[in-house]
């Protein structure tokens, strides 16, 4: 455990989340790819949604795929303070997690979840290709990691 600056213990490891972000995003079928350093869900939830951009906005819910993550499966993270919904379904895509706000015309973040046991060479190679604007790679990338 770690030690926020105000001496309450957090779950977090203190290390960034490993990102990339599409540069315009709603562009290409993915938005963006996340390499979770843990299976711990509730410490990376936690460093992912710490790390989405000002620009986003708000993250108000989250989904994941129930299949790609270990029990337990937490229902509530937090983002600068404020309560996330998370929720987990098995009809989703694996690899995949949906960011959504409750902002009035926001549109729902997908970004392509790279496993956390992936080697460093081929996660950057996933992460660079979930970040391309126009990527129409999801079905090639999403099957590269089932």
């Amino acid at each position: 455990m770690s030690t926020a600056r105000d001496d309450r213990p957090t779950r977090t490891t203190g290390a960034p989340a490993r990102l990339s972000w599409a540069g315009v995003p709603g562009v290409g079928q993915l938005d963006g790819g996340w390499w979770p350093r843990s299976t711990d869900v509730a410490v990376e939830l936690e460093q992912l949604l710490a790390a989405c951009p000002q620009e986003q906005g708000r993250v108000s819910r989250v989904s994941l795929c129930s299949a790609d993550w270990p029990l337990p499966h937490p229902t509530r993270s937090v983002q600068r303070g404020l309560p996330v919904k998370v929720g987990w379904f098995s009809g989703m895509e694996r690899h995949t997690v949906t960011l959504g706000s409750s902002a009035i015309g926001a549109r729902r973040t997908l970004l392509l979840v790279v496993p956390e046991g992936t080697t460093e060479a081929q996660a950057e190679r996933d992460l660079a290709a979930a970040s391309t604007p126009t990527s129409q790679r999801t079905t090639q990338l999403l099957a590269a990691l089932a």
